[in-house]
C-alpha cells in the first residue's frame, strides 16, 4: 500500500500560474476526497445550514433590506477570513480529479460587493428553508445538473407578499446557507454564522445608513489560513514508524468496513434528504446526567448516541443466527481536527479540518441486549465504554490529523480512479458536532442592548447522492438534536424516520427507571 508523501511545501499558497491577482494551493486531506471532480459536480457531500431567525427590536425590515445588510456583512467577513471566497480549479495537477483552491482578491469595495450580491438571494414564500433545500435537490436531480456549487450561497426566506414588504416584529425569517464541502466543514459553517451575526447586528443598528470601511483589498491575502500541515502542532517532517503503523492500521480498518454489517439499501436515483429528532431540554439534561452518573465524568451524551446507533441497527437489521461469528460493525468516523493545530491557528478556521477514528464492534451478535429493560441498559453501558475506548485509542495520537490528511489523500487518489462499488448495505456513520451555541448566538443585540433578532433553530445537513447513512448529533439552546442524512433512492423515508426514532428511543431508555 503506497501513500503519497506528506510534504507541507506541496500544499502551500503560491501565485496562480494563470492569474497575477490570484493565489492558490493544492487541495489537501478532506478537501481532496470531497473535491473529486465528478462527484463534487454532482453535489456529493455538499452541506447546508438552515437558521431560523425571529425579528425583534430591529426597525421594520423587508427581505430586500435584510439581503442588502447581509451582503455588507459578507464583505466584512471576507476581508477578515477570505478563504470562504475561494474557488476550486481542476486540471492543474497530474491527477485531473484533484482541485487547486484559488483565491482572487477584488480590486475595490464595489467589486467585493458585487461578489456578495451574487451570493445572496431572497424568496418570499411560505415554505421553510428545509423545504426549499429539498426542492432545490429535486430540481438538481431532475435536471441532471453536473456543476460544482460555489463556496457559499445564501437564501433568505419569509412569508411575505414580495421581498419589498415590511416584516413585523416577531416575524420569522429562514436563512438557508448552501456550502460546497471543499471549503467548509460542520464546525466551520457554524463559526461562520456567528461571525456573520456580529457584523449583521452592527449594520442593522445603523438603520440603513451603514457604509463599508475603506478596505485595502489585496491586504486580506495575508488573512488566508495557514495550510493544515504547517498549522499542525506535530512536526510533519519528524513522523516515523509509529505514524506509519497507525496509518496502515487505520486504512486497513477502512478497507474492511466495506464488508461491515449495515442497513439494507437500494441503488435507485433519488434525492438527498434529512430527518430530524429534537429531544426536550429536560430529556437532554437527564441523558447527560445519567451518562455522567453511571459511567463517569469523562463520558458524554455522544458516547450514548453512538451506542444507541448500534442497538438501533441490531433491532432494525438483526444479525441472523446462522451468520458467521466474525460478523462485525466497522465504522470509520470523521472527528474535528482543530485540537491538533496550534491554538492561534485553529480559531475561525472555516475550512475542512477533519481527523478520524475507527470504532469496530467485533462479534456483533454478542453486543445485542439480553431481552429485558435492564439488559438494554447494560448493553448501552457496555457499548458506551467500547466507543470511548476506541476514540481514546485513536485521538491520543498527536499525529492523528496528519494521519487523517494522509489517509484522505490516499483515498482521493483511489476513489478518483476506482469508485466504490454498490454492496446493498450501508453502515450508519455517527458524527457529533457538539454545542452549536459555542458559535451561534441565541440573541443578537444592538448598541442599546436590545435584541435585534433571535435564533430559534439551527439545522446542519449533508447531501448524499449515494447510499450513505449519516447520523449527526448536536445541541442547540439546551436541546440535543439528531439528524439522519440519506438519499431516498437508496433508503425509504419511512425506514429512515423509523431508524432515527428507534435510535432516540434507545437513548431515552437509558434514563428510564427499570421496573
Amino acid at each position: 500500500m503506497s501513500f503519497p508523501k506528506l510534504e507541507a511545501a506541496r500544499f502551500r499558497w503560491h501565485p496562480s500560474p494563470t492569474d497575477s491577482r490570484a493565489v492558490q494551493r493544492l487541495a489537501n486531506g478532506t478537501e481532496a476526497w470531497v473535491g473529486i471532480r465528478d462527484e463534487n459536480a454532482k453535489g456529493q457531500y455538499d452541506c447546508y445550514l438552515n437558521t431560523s431567525i425571529r425579528l425583534e427590536a430591529a426597525p421594520k425590515l423587508s427581505l430586500s433590506d435584510l439581503r442588502e445588510a447581509l451582503q455588507l456583512a459578507l464583505v466584512h467577513v471576507r476581508f477578515e477570513h477570505p478563504d470562504f471566497a475561494c474557488t476550486a480549479i481542476w486540471g492543474q495537477d497530474d491527477n485531473p480529479s484533484l482541485p487547486h483552491i484559488q483565491y482572487k482578491s477584488p480590486t475595490s469595495n464595489e467589486e467585493a460587493l458585487e461578489w456578495a450580491q451574487e451570493c445572496v438571494s431572497t424568496r418570499a414564500a411560505r415554505y421553510s428553508g428545509l423545504d426549499l433545500h429539498l426542492e432545490l435537490c429535486k430540481q438538481r436531480t431532475a435536471m441532471g445538473i453536473a456543476r460544482s456549487a460555489r463556496s457559499i450561497s445564501i437564501i433568505l426566506i419569509a412569508d411575505a407578499v414580495d421581498d419589498q414588504a415590511k416584516l413585523n416584529a416577531g416575524a420569522n425569517v429562514e436563512m438557508l446557507m448552501l456550502f460546497n464541502h471543499i471549503f467548509w466543514d460542520a464546525m466551520g459553517s457554524r463559526d461562520f454564522v456567528g461571525q456573520l451575526q456580529t457584523h449583521l447586528a452592527t449594520i442593522l443598528d445603523t438603520a440603513g445608513s451603514y457604509q463599508l470601511p475603506d478596505f485595502k483589498w489585496g491586504d486580506e491575502i495575508s488573512n488566508l489560513t495557514v495550510p493544515l500541515l504547517d498549522a499542525c502542532k506535530v512536526n510533519i517532517e519528524a513522523l516515523g514508524a509509529d505514524f506509519e503503523a497507525s496509518r496502515t492500521e487505520f486504512v486497513d480498518s477502512l478497507m474492511r468496513s466495506g464488508s461491515s454489517w449495515g442497513l439494507p439499501v437500494t441503488n435507485n436515483t433519488g434525492n438527498p434528504r434529512s430527518e430530524w429528532y429534537t429531544f426536550s431540554k429536560n430529556d437532554s439534561e437527564k441523558m447527560i446526567q445519567a451518562v455522567k452518573e453511571r459511567l463517569g465524568p469523562n463520558y458524554t451524551i455522544s458516547h450514548l448516541g453512538h451506542a444507541a446507533t448500534v442497538l438501533a441497527l441490531l433491532e432494525k437489521n438483526p444479525v441472523p443466527d446462522d451468520a458467521p461469528d466474525s460478523t462485525a460493525l466497522i465504522t470509520a468516523l470523521p472527528v474535528n481536527g482543530r485540537r491538533y493545530l496550534h491554538d492561534e491557528l485553529a480559531v475561525h478556521r472555516f475550512g475542512a479540518c477533519q481527523a478520524g477514528a475507527v470504532v469496530e464492534f467485533q462479534h456483533l451478535k454478542t453486543w445485542a441486549p439480553k431481552g429485558n429493560a435492564q439488559g438494554t441498559k447494560t448493553a448501552l453501558e457496555n457499548l458506551c465504554k467500547h466507543v470511548k475506548k476506541s476514540y481514546d485509542y485513536w485521538l491520543k495520537n498527536e499525529y492523528q490529523l496528519a494521519l487523517g490528511i494522509s489517509k484522505d489523500n490516499f483515498l482521493s487518489a483511489f476513489l478518483a480512479s476506482t469508485p466504490m462499488p454498490f454492496t446493498g448495505s450501508s453502515v450508519p456513520i455517527f458524527v457529533t458536532d457538539g454545542l452549536v451555541d459555542r458559535f451561534v448566538m441565541k440573541n443578537v443585540l444592538n448598541s442599546k442592548g436590545e435584541i435585534i433578532f433571535s435564533v430559534d433553530s439551527c439545522h446542519f445537513g449533508v447531501d448524499t447522492y449515494g447510499s450513505d447513512i449519516l447520523i449527526r448529533m448536536d445541541s442547540w439552546d439546551g436541546s440535543t438534536v439528531l439528524s439522519l442524512c440519506y438519499n431516498d433512492g437508496c433508503l425509504e423515508p419511512t425506514i429512515a424516520r423509523d431508524f432515527l426514532n428507534t435510535l432516540a428511543d434507545f437513548m431515552l431508555h437509558f434514563v428510564e427507571e427499570v421496573q
